[in-house]
């Protein structure tokens, strides 16, 4: 399972090689645990976001 996340100035886009089409992240349904750092390639940052967010971060 392939997602590529792509940040455009309308906002972050979701192209998922299960879907087919390309979704506003917030749309996907998916929560995000990490992703790559778009102002450093080599670096990875850590991010709770989406629908279950919540559960991961134990609030």
């Amino acid at each position: 399972h392939v997602v590529l996340l792509a940040r455009l100035k309308s906002g972050d886009y979701v192209l998922d090689n299960l879907a087919g089409s390309v979704k506003p992240w917030s749309s996907t349904g998916y929560t995000f645990l990490a992703s790559q750092n778009f102002n450093n390639k080599s670096a990875w940052q850590v991010t709770l976001a989406g629908p279950r967010a919540a559960q991961f971060s134990g609030t």
